[in-house]
């Protein structure tokens, strides 16, 4: 999965949970965002470029991790209950980053290091990101699904009429023509 499906499915999810888990509703964007794309951005340039195995789903895509940033959620959370959202948040993103790249086809990786301390070594070609992009249909739904639930979670709390009040002045903010008259006189 790409940026666009991890952070616009994370986050509506996250919304939409916030009824029931009311630290949810408060997260914010920001460390939902984080918390969806963290694995890549640690695993991809630890698996490409330090370690070159050629594969970006390793230390990082696993349900150790996981469970590492969810014990410490709840530990940061339990001590600090205003800081709860963040790291619930920051959590919630690294579970759902897992499952929406369906790391169970991975077992090896998932569930490091109990099936072996070794990661699968792949050839790594930046083109064939961009094919799965074009050519996959998950990658294509997930990424269009990513930029609806971002539109609705946008629309749903308010964001877009506090951009367009930005962009667009209502007529009641502006001045009326005969008091910018009666200014300049």
């Amino acid at each position: 999965m790409f940026p666009l499906g991890h952070v616009g499915l994370t986050v509506a999810l996250a919304r939409l949970a916030g009824d029931r888990v009311p630290a949810l509703s408060a997260a914010p964007l920001w460390a939902l965002a984080l918390g969806a794309l963290l694995p890549d951005v640690l695993d991809k340039p630890l698996g490409h470029a330090i370690l070159d195995l050629g594969n970006g789903r390793i230390l990082f895509h696993t349900v150790l991790f996981a469970l590492v940033v969810l014990a410490a959620a709840l530990a940061i959370s339990r001590a600090r209950p205003a800081a709860a959202p963040v790291a619930l948040a920051l959590a919630l993103g690294c579970g759902t980053h897992l499952l929406f790249d369906r790391m169970w086809e991975d077992p090896q990786a998932l569930l490091w290091p109990l099936l072996g301390t070794e990661f699968a070594h792949r050839g790594f070609e930046p083109a064939g990101w961009i094919a799965m992009l074009l050519a996959d249909a998950y990658t294509q739904g997930t990424e269009a699904a990513g930029a609806a639930a971002l539109t609705w979670v946008a629309w749903r709390d308010g964001l877009l009429a506090r951009v367009q009040a930005k962009v667009r002045p209502r007529k009641s903010d502006a001045p009326a023509p005969e008091a910018v008259a009666l200014a300049r006189r």
